[in-house]
This record gives C-alpha cells, sequence and structure tokens, in this order.
C-alpha cells in the first residue's frame, strides 16, 4: 500500500517539502504531465515550482512526491486499462514514470502496480489550470435555487420582492446559515482542485439552480470541492467548511418551536403574546421574516399584530417601516390602521394618521399618501 499524504501531514511536512524533496542542488527537476485533458511541463528547483516562466504552488507535489519513493513489487493487473495520468520526472539524465489509474487507485512504474491510499490521489495534477487557473469564482444563484443531497430535496429557495423566502412555509429556516452559505458561494477562492471520482467516495451533496448542477464534495474535514457543470474536475475551498454535513438539520431555525407558536393563527393569544416577548430578546432574521409574515397576513389577529407593530418601530430600519407601510394594505380595521399610522410618525412625523372616523376616501387617500413616502426608504 502506498499512502498519499493526508491534510495533517501536509502541514508537518510542508515547511521542509523543498528541501527533503529537491535537496539543495540549484538545477531543476522536470515534471511531465500527460492526461486525457492535457500536457504540460513544470520545473521545480530547490527554490520553487516554475510553469510558462511563472512561479506556482508547490502544494500538488506533495502528492507526487510519495509515488516516485515507492517501489513496486506486484505485476499490473491484466487489461488494467488506460491511465487517468502519466507523470514524467526527468532529473539529469534520468527519467521515471509514474501511471496513475485513479478510480482503480492503482500507481504503476510501468512494469509493476500497486495500490494507493488516502485522498491525495485524487489532488494530483490532470491539467495546466492545477497551476493557473482561476484563483476565485462565483456561483451565480439567480431568483431560484435548492440544495439535494442522497437523492432528496433538503431545502428549496425564491427570490421574492422581499428578499429570499424558503418555498416551503413550513420550513422555519436559519437565516443567519443561509447568509453564510450565500456569502461562501461568492468569490471564493480555489485552494486547490480535485479529480471528479472523489464524488463516488465521499460525502457530496447537489446545488441545482435552473437547468445547471452544481456537485459538492467534502473532501476533507472541513473542505469541500465544487464541480461546476461541464468542468471535468472540481474546486476546492476552504470556505465551504461551513456546511458542515450538509444535513437539513443545519437549515433549521434554532427557534423553530417558539416561532411556530408565534405564527400559529389557532393558538392561544396568549401563548403567543409570551412567545413574541420571549424571542423579541433574540432579534435577528429568523424570528424578524415570522414577524413580518404575521402583521401582513390578512385575518390574523390584530391584538397580535399590534405587538409586532410596536416591535418593528422600536427598531426603525428602512425595511421594517416598508413593511409597515405595506401592513395598511391589509387590514380595514382602522383602529389597527390608526396604529399602525402612529408607529409610522417615528420616521415621518408629518405623515397623516388614519382615525376611526375617517370615511373610506380619506382613509385611502392617507394611505396612498404613506405608500409615495415610502420609495423614499432604501431597497
Amino acid at each position: 500500500m502506498i499512502p498519499c499524504q493526508n491534510e495533517i501531514m501536509k502541514k508537518l511536512i510542508w515547511p521542509l517539502l523543498s528541501l527533503a524533496f529537491y535537496g539543495t542542488p540549484t538545477w531543476a527537476t522536470e515534471f511531465n504531465f500527460s492526461s486525457k485533458l492535457d500536457r504540460f511541463a513544470v520545473n521545480v528547483t530547490d527554490s520553487g515550482a516554475i510553469f510558462n516562466g511563472e512561479k506556482v504552488s508547490l502544494e500538488p507535489f506533495m502528492f507526487i512526491k510519495p509515488l516516485f519513493d515507492a517501489q513496486f513489487e506486484a505485476a499490473c493487473p491484466d487489461k488494467i486499462g488506460r491511465p487517468d495520468l502519466t507523470i514524467t520526472r526527468i532529473q539529469g539524465n534520468k527519467e521515471e514514470k509514474r501511471i496513475v489509474y485513479i478510480d482503480k487507485k492503482v500507481i504503476s512504474d510501468g512494469k509493476n502496480c500497486g495500490s494507493v491510499t488516502g485522498h491525495g490521489i485524487y489532488q494530483l495534477p490532470l491539467h495546466r489550470n492545477w497551476f493557473e487557473g482561476k484563483k476565485t469564482v462565483t456561483i451565480g444563484l439567480g431568483d431560484s435555487f435548492s440544495v439535494w443531497k442522497d437523492g432528496r430535496l433538503v431545502v428549496e429557495f425564491d427570490k421574492t420582492d422581499f428578499g429570499w423566502r424558503n418555498k416551503d412555509r413550513d420550513f422555519f429556516t436559519n437565516w443567519e446559515f443561509f447568509n453564510k452559505f450565500l456569502h461562501a458561494t461568492k468569490d471564493f477562492p480555489i485552494d486547490f482542485r480535485v479529480h471528479p471520482s472523489a464524488a463516488k467516495e465521499y460525502t457530496s451533496f447537489e446545488l441545482r439552480q435552473g437547468g445547471r448542477k452544481f456537485t459538492f464534495v467534502k473532501v476533507g474535514e472541513t473542505t469541500w470541492a465544487v464541480q461546476f457543470p461541464g468542468s471535468p474536475w472540481l474546486a476546492a475551498s476552504g470556505n465551504f467548511g461551513i456546511f458542515e454535513d450538509m444535513s437539513q438539520r443545519i437549515w433549521i431555525s434554532p427557534l423553530e418551536k417558539t416561532l411556530r407558536i408565534i405564527r400559529d393563527p389557532l393558538a392561544n393569544l396568549d401563548t403567543r403574546t409570551k412567545a413574541l416577548r420571549e424571542l423579541s430578546k433574540h432579534w435577528g432574521p429568523d424570528l424578524n421574516y415570522v414577524l413580518r409574515e404575521v402583521v401582513l397576513t390578512g385575518g390574523d389577529n390584530v391584538e397580535i399584530k399590534k405587538d409586532i407593530v410596536n416591535l418593528l418601530r422600536s427598531r426603525p430600519t428602512d425595511e421594517n417601516f416598508k413593511v409597515l407601510v405595506d401592513v395598511l394594505k391589509t387590514s380595514t380595521d382602522q383602529a389597527f390602521l390608526y396604529t399602525v399610522t402612529k408607529a409610522l410618525r417615528v420616521r415621518n412625523p408629518k405623515g397623516p394618521i388614519i382615525l376611526e372616523t375617517d370615511h373610506d376616501d380619506v382613509v385611502k387617500s392617507k394611505i396612498n399618501e404613506w405608500t409615495l413616502w415610502r420609495r423614499q426608504l432604501k431597497d
């Protein structure tokens, strides 16, 4: 068995790699790479690696060194098939080859073979992009996306006039994690690249967006790699460490039970009010989204809505006041509309107050005035 370096070993031997692998001579060792995707060469000296005249990362050679240190004694299997990669090392007049069968996890010196353990085999360079490819990339999520694992839907989101919303109304989203997920998929650094066969062995999930599918594979303790549509390899990034095991659990709000009570129109009013007061100390997107949903829903209890209006007023953001203006269009209860317009006056002291005695045409005119004012608020 020929062990490839794992992530722990990488951290331990990296400072010594240049000296231990290449020794002290200043002449170059040439490595030629040949795969069905590309043919290219990299020169390595004790001071670094050079590709096309530019200094590049030595990291891929951490997985190459053990291949040339290994000795093979067993004959290769019959009809082993076409190799995925051939690496030729040229040192002066000495030339050695290592032939790599990634799916089979077999390495050959051209005559005999040996098996390979560890996931380092998946990081061997198949293309010059390993050395000169993009350093950062973004996954465009468009107006909707979904996450699937083991053939089952984990979560699905749509972008609305009020921002992203879970397509499943009964799913109480952990919006803090959602925002981290969005951040992780934007301008993320590519730390290294990985052969797609890793998806057959390690935990994976799919991000589906429109007709596109992005396959994510967990290639380290806290590292995932993504395969873009049409790409013959995966790009790994430490930014994806927040994904953990990508179970549905991490998408669910830790406040779910209490939020469910607040949103339930059939629950006892005192119970809902108590839950609302309890969570008001934990203000955040999980609570805010549910409050907006309840206060904008016609027919729900006016008293719980008044409590929510007061909570939104106590946090005078443009987004919250836009919601309060929208609330005016959801109710005909003028006592409630009076409460809402009084709350709106925190931001616009000159705005009209809807009175219980106002005629319908007056109420409509005042709501229109607030709607015009709403346009001044930031999106």
